[in-house]
């Protein structure tokens, strides 16, 4: 036999035992993990047992004070949310940790809260506690309708108008030209594609609104109509002034860009323009070029570009 055969042969031997042992290593682990297994059902048919018998003692309930919010509510919520959604989900009285569906319970009870955007995340732990993580909805704007004012926020979403107040109502822009009340409950979108477009631009001046001496923004009267397109705004200011401001920035075209627009705006309010009383004047933002500025009640060849 050469070295070659033997050398092989070894090989061969070496490669068997090597299959060998991992042959008996599998079968060890195998017999590990059947036991690991084993002994977690019985624990789990333990605890299973005992459950039922667990649930209403003293330690293992969630109370009121155990359920926290990240982040507290902003300052522009005056209602108990918490409380609200809790009692509405039956969530108020001593709920059992160990209950199964308690994070579903909790996560469905906040979602359908009219100031909830989002349930970003609902944790529970064994202190006992539970952690709820939301986002709130901002209201950007007060719709005027005969009868009242509706708050919605940037996705022109309805907001509980009971939650606010007279001195609060005035600090949010206002929308006129709106022909219809909404059909839909709190929590719902306003089905009007001038309510939508009109809470992306109070949205974009919510910062600036009373810096800049804005108080109003209103549908342009020939632009509800179905053949004109997307409706156009006009802002009003505190001295009388109306501003042309366009289409909303999602469905403009030919138009300048929000920048542009935003940025011309600002030049007229740091110069007085838009609060300055007695000045009252017209600004058309829709030209690319320039700002097109008009005394009020001036004839068209009195016309000023800037």
């Amino acid at each position: 036999m050469s070295k070659a055969d033997s050398k092989g042969k070894q090989s061969d031997k070496i490669s068997v035992w090597q299959w060998l042992a991992r042959v008996v290593l599998r079968s060890k682990l195998l017999a590990v993990a059947a036991i690991v297994g084993a002994i977690f059902m019985v624990g789990r048919a333990v605890i299973d047992a005992l459950e039922p018998h667990l649930r209403d003692q003293e330690q293992f309930l969630v109370k009121y004070d155990d359920i926290y919010l990240s982040p507290a509510p902003p300052a522009w919520i005056r209602t108990d949310i918490k409380r609200e959604a809790l009692r509405g989900a039956s969530l108020d009285q001593p709920t059992s940790i160990l209950a199964n569906d308690l994070v579903a319970r909790v996560g469905q009870a906040f979602e359908l809260h009219p100031w909830v955007e989002k349930v970003v995340e609902v944790r529970k732990s064994a202190q006992p506690r539970v952690d709820v993580k939301l986002a709130y909805r901002r209201p950007v704007c007060m719709i005027e309708v005969p009868g009242g004012l509706y708050a919605i926020d940037a996705r022109a979403v309805l907001l509980p108008s009971v939650d606010f107040t007279a001195e609060d109502a005035r600090i949010y822009p206002r929308l006129s030209g709106i022909r219809a009340v909404t059909e839909g409950p709190v929590g719902t979108v306003w089905q009007d594609s001038a309510v939508t477009d009109a809470a992306e631009i109070a949205s974009l001046l919510l910062e600036r609104w009373t810096q800049w001496g804005l108080v109003r923004i209103t549908v342009r009267a020939d632009a509800n109509q179905p053949v004109a397109g997307p409706p156009e705004f006009i802002l009003e200011t505190a001295n009388g002034s109306q501003v042309t401001w366009g289409r909303a920035p999602r469905v403009a075209k030919n138009e300048p860009s929000l920048e542009e627009k935003l940025a011309r705006l600002a030049t007229e309010a740091q110069a007085g323009r838009l609060t300055t009383i007695g000045q009252a004047r017209d600004f058309d933002l829709r030209q690319r070029s320039t700002i097109v500025e008009t005394p009020r009640n001036a004839r068209d060849s009195d016309k000023e570009l800037r």
